[in-house]
């Protein structure tokens, strides 16, 4: 680890020291579970997979891998791995999911979320595990009483939420405006797309505000290179 360039990198962004110890802490942290567990790799020569394997192991022992990633990631950025970099964001937001109720989203129906917890489908993460093709989701269909398209739907909020950014409130804005796939939003441009955010809004009294231009143009870029995993 370059700790003298990366402390000078933090403070540079007006970090404060405890901030910076904190993630020098976790990257030395990942270099020793490097070290250890993937003999060879170093952290400018990661992979997704890689970063997904460091959560895994840090589940069996008892490590916080989200907050280790904030530090992973800032180094990232500090070597200029803006795809490692954004790697660490997805993996990140996985994580997320893996606590986020399918009853939290704004727009989600209380009884068919109620019905899906039922048969322990409660997380946006199992949700994606077990409904990502066509099939699977007849079957939840059939288990849970719901109709298919209200599982697609909450498949298609689950799946938005997987960008950074993505969460309680967007999701449901992008998948209410019909912009429900990333596929739609990839190809949008970003202040057009606020525009007809801002008329949806307007129009249908959504409980919210459009993205900002920077959040807009992040939206666009994650959904052009995020993995498709859905089948429709």
């Amino acid at each position: 680890m370059d700790e003298k360039g990366f402390t000078s990198y933090m403070k540079e962004k007006k970090n404060p020291q405890s901030k910076i110890d904190s993630y020098t802490r976790r990257v030395k942290r990942f270099e020793e579970y490097l070290k250890d567990n993937e003999a060879g790799k170093s952290i400018g020569d990661l992979t997704t997979e890689d970063l997904k394997k460091f959560v895994i192991w840090s589940k069996k022992n008892g490590i916080n891998a989200y907050l280790g990633l904030w530090g992973i990631r800032e180094y990232l950025r500090f070597l200029n791995k803006e795809d490692l970099a954004y790697s660490a964001s997805f993996v990140m937001q996985m994580i997320q999911l893996e606590k986020f109720k399918l009853k939290d989203f704004m727009t989600a129906n209380q009884d068919y979320a109620k019905k899906l917890a039922e048969i322990g489908v409660k997380t946006a993460s199992r949700l994606l595990e077990v409904g990502k093709t066509i099939k699977e989701r007849k079957i939840l269909a059939e288990e849970s009483g719901i109709p298919e398209d209200a599982i697609l739907k909450f498949v298609k909020l689950a799946n938005l939420a997987r960008a950074p950014g993505h969460m309680k409130k967007r999701a449901c804005l992008y998948y209410e405006s019909g912009l429900d796939t990333f596929d739609k939003i990839a190809n949008q441009d970003p202040e057009t797309m606020i525009k007809f955010l801002a008329e949806f809004i307007l129009k249908t009294g959504f409980n919210g505000s459009p993205p900002l231009y920077g959040d807009a143009r992040f939206s666009v870029e994650n959904s052009k290179r995020i993995p498709r995993i859905i089948e429709y």
